[in-house]
């Protein structure tokens, strides 16, 4: 197999299965038998490295020392993967500064948040409110290098339409929202109207009358 391969691996193995994973790859040192048997784990950068969540020492003649390695920063996990080393330092060594420039060059950019309404769409015969915002359905987040172009990210916004009837339900969708670094599409999400919006009831009323007056209603 290849550095890739095991990235590939790893990425599966943190993304279905993390918080189980984690519970034991980040435990530095345990005991068996009631203390009878020391357990150290083989990965050192759980100790010495701020971030570390795991994964995977192992070593052979054949491909050397190797180590994948996972940890996470403020919201950003990064896997390294480190092999054909000649000693066991120089994999944790290698796997430090990997892991470093990963953190020193990309993070991730939150562009869309459900806690921020980006639109509004009209509401006719409503209650009280003639307008309802609109937000996002989701976080939409962006990794991006360091030096990125703020003016490269684009948010495009479609509405179903202008305007709806009241009523209006919280969590109602009522468009999309579409994310652009350049001109490659991220990531999009659904727009939800962020509250509900009643009915009139004067206008209820004053409909059944017509009809009534009219002959509709018996």
């Amino acid at each position: 197999t290849c550095a890739q391969d095991v990235a590939v691996l790893a990425r599966e193995l943190m993304t279905g299965y993390g918080e189980q994973l984690t519970r034991f790859s980040t435990i530095w040192m345990d005991s068996l038998r009631g203390g009878e048997t020391q357990l150290v784990n083989t990965n050192r950068l759980i100790r010495f490295y701020d971030g570390a969540t795991g994964l995977k020492t192992g070593t052979t003649d054949a491909a050397g020392h190797c180590l994948c390695a996972t940890a996470t920063r403020d919201g950003l996990s990064l896997i390294s993967v480190i092999m054909g080393c000649k000693s066991s330092d120089a994999r944790f060594e290698e796997s430090r500064q990997l892991l470093d420039y990963g953190f020193d060059n990309y993070s991730y950019v939150t562009v869309l948040s459900p806690l921020y309404p980006i639109d509004q769409v009209s509401v006719l015969n409503s209650a009280a409110s003639e307008a309802v915002a609109v937000a996002p359905a989701k976080d939409v987040r962006i990794l991006l290098p360091a030096n990125y172009n703020p003016e490269a990210l684009r948010t495009e916004i479609l509405l179903d339409a202008k305007e709806v009837e009241a009523p209006v339900s919280e969590g109602q969708k009522l468009g999309l929202a579409r994310v652009y670094y350049g001109k490659e599409l991220i990531d999009e999400t659904d727009l939800l109207a962020i509250a509900d919006v009643a009915r009139s009831r004067i206008l209820k009323r004053n409909s059944a009358e017509r009809k009534k007056r009219n002959g509709f209603l018996a």
